[in-house]
């Protein structure tokens, strides 16, 4: 087995660890999500927003002014999924690179003002992949490691793009690292 194979069963070993341990803990994770959009902030729970993102129940919604067509862009860029490997991804977050992409995702779903929200973020991503290999923002939003999680609704689309693009990139460079 090659160091890059037992590197990445290590890595894989120790987020389904922890994994393990943070649910059995109850672990923190986001209950309620204060969606902006515009000028109006509303706060609805995790659950409301599942319920909204897969279902389209728009009870959650109400009174936001939110038309039928911004809607459904919500739902899909909450629900669109981008395939990355969790290992690939650990390391791609954890250099600069990454970071300027958590800095522009933080743009859209952010910790409350008093808390690091570039490891929060960081922590959600990796967590969001480590089951599937899959992420989705309402996967992130779900695994986000503080009680309350701040979304800016009109910037959800990009936040999606920016984490698409980021996989093709981050495969890229890897690649190009894994040769030397």
């Amino acid at each position: 087995m090659g160091f890059l194979s037992r590197s990445r069963l290590s890595l894989l070993s120790f987020v389904s660890v922890v994994g393990l341990l943070l649910h059995g803990a109850g672990a923190l994770a986001a209950e309620r999500v204060v969606l902006k959009y515009g000028i109006l902030r509303h706060s609805i729970s995790v659950d409301d927003l599942t319920e909204f993102a897969e279902r389209g129940d728009r009870a959650a919604l109400e009174g936001y002014g939110i038309s039928e067509g911004d809607s459904q862009q919500v739902r899909t860029a909450l629900t669109q999924q981008v395939k990355i490997d969790p290992c690939w991804l650990d390391r791609g977050l954890n250099n600069p690179l990454g970071e300027a992409l958590l800095d522009e995702i933080g743009q859209t779903i952010q910790a409350p003002a008093d808390e690091a929200s570039r490891q929060a973020l960081r922590s959600a991503l990796v967590l969001s992949a480590s089951d599937d290999g899959k992420i989705s923002l309402l996967e992130v939003i779900q695994k986000y490691p503080t009680r309350e999680v701040y979304v800016d609704g009109k910037r959800l689309a990009s936040a999606y793009n920016q984490i698409a693009k980021f996989e093709g990139q981050i495969r890229k460079v890897l690649g190009v690292l894994d040769w030397f």
